[in-house]
């Protein structure tokens, strides 16, 4: 550090110490010399136990706290990764490794990231793969989405599976509150229950933590999915709560999405756009969070009429959609412009652009709740009343077979 070859950051939760560029590369010529291929393994090893340490304290620790400690650690959890699964690598630091990344890349909304090393991870799996890491890589297959993802369900369950078989109960209470979460939509609340119910079972023992605030949240939906918003308010409040005792502004964040969510299922359409325009202002989420936000803030604004406050929002959803990785967000923000676009007169945009989203929705990756579902309904009324059937459906077959990025450019010349 005195010669200035290394440089010190004394403003992080600990030191940390950093090759400047033209130092790193003249290490990395040496090493590709000397053949020494140790170190990278030892890197690894190291990783592994900082991230299984993450694992284990994420339930009760503070967010801000956690980020700080582990977000530093990023760049060498990826060339850990990287060298696990590389020809040089080991199958089984490669499978530990990626079990426990699931709550960096959740929390960090890294989400391509995610769905690269898991899906990797699972095609892996053999019968010498320890449980516990079985365990996790399948809760790792589990979605990010909102609720209704039935792609996800059977991950959730086999997550479920092994942490009983392991009397992991904070583990299986978080696999069958996403089993839950996985089956959740308006139609579907009854198979859905009985996970939602167990879990609970589960996740209470261990008192106030992350994944009971979240399970607490998926509670709540499926309350107001039901009608029942006088007990749905009251799941979100005790969600809230849960989050607030950890520290979790993640949570605390979901929940007050999930609130806006209830105002509007109740008819309260100003009250969901006062409680999502705080939250974006508040600035107390994550990536993932805020598209999530903006998508249902742009319904909000478009069932008051305000479409110039939708258009903007929706504008902002999709770049912040795409920058994420999140198709279904993207394709819940394509279908919120094309209702704009059909309120606006330019029918054959708003076919073209539903037609894209319909063929989403049948892939069962993500599902049309309250709000969508509005909307959506909306947007079907409105473009029957301009073409004959058979102009419709060619016009949603031409949208059907876009690409994303062909649909969001699309969307984008609202």
């Amino acid at each position: 550090a005195d010669k200035s070859l290394v440089s010190v950051d004394l403003a992080a939760v600990e030191p940390r110490y950093r090759l400047l560029e033209t130092t790193r590369q003249f290490g990395f010529e040496k090493l590709r010399e000397s053949g020494e291929r140790g170190r990278r393994r030892r890197l690894a090893e190291y990783v592994l136990g900082l991230f299984g340490e993450a694992t284990e304290n994420w339930s009760k620790t503070k967010t801000d706290d956690w980020n700080a400690r582990y977000e530093p650690e990023l760049d060498n959890l990826r060339a850990s990764l990287e060298w696990s699964f590389g020809p040089d690598g080991s199958k089984n630091m490669a499978l530990a490794l990626t079990s426990v990344s699931l709550r960096t890349w959740d929390e960090l909304s890294l989400l391509p990231e995610r769905e690269r090393w898991f899906r990797a991870a699972i095609d892996l799996i053999d019968d010498e793969t320890p449980p516990e890491v079985v365990a996790r890589l399948w809760l790792g297959r589990t979605s990010v989405s909102s609720h209704g993802d039935k792609s996800a369900f059977n991950a959730a369950l086999k997550a479920s599976e092994f942490y009983r078989q392991l009397g992991d109960s904070l583990g299986c209470g978080e696999a069958l509150a996403k089993a839950g979460a996985a089956l959740l939509t308006p139609q579907n609340i009854e198979q859905a229950q009985p996970f939602l119910d167990e879990a609970l079972e589960q996740l209470k023992p261990f008192g106030h933590t992350k994944q009971l605030a979240s399970c607490l949240r998926s509670v709540g939906v499926a309350l107001y999915f039901s009608g029942r918003f006088d007990e749905a308010h009251q799941a979100i409040s005790q969600s809230t709560y849960a989050a607030q005792v950890v520290g979790d502004r993640y949570g605390i964040a979901a929940a007050a999405i999930a609130k806006g969510e209830l105002e509007f299922a109740s008819g309260h359409v100003d009250a969901a756009i006062d409680t999502a325009r705080r939250l974006v202002d508040d600035g107390q989420y994550n990536r993932r969070q805020l598209t999530l936000c903006l998508n249902n803030l742009t319904s909000y604004y478009i069932a008051a009429d305000r479409f110039i406050e939708a258009k903007l929002t929706a504008f902002n959803g999709l770049h912040k959609a795409r920058a994420i990785g999140w198709p279904a967000a993207v394709a819940r923000m394509v279908e919120y412009v094309a209702l704009i676009s059909a309120l606006e007169g330019d029918s054959v945009r708003a076919t073209r652009l539903v037609g894209y989203t319909e063929r989403f929705y049948e892939t069962e990756t993500a599902s049309r709740e309250i709000t969508e579902q509005r909307a959506y309904d909306r947007l079907c009324e409105t473009l029957a009343s301009t073409f004959d059937w058979a102009r419709l459906a060619e016009l949603r077959a031409e949208g059907a077979g876009m690409s994303e990025m062909d649909v969001v450019e699309e969307a984008l010349q609202l």
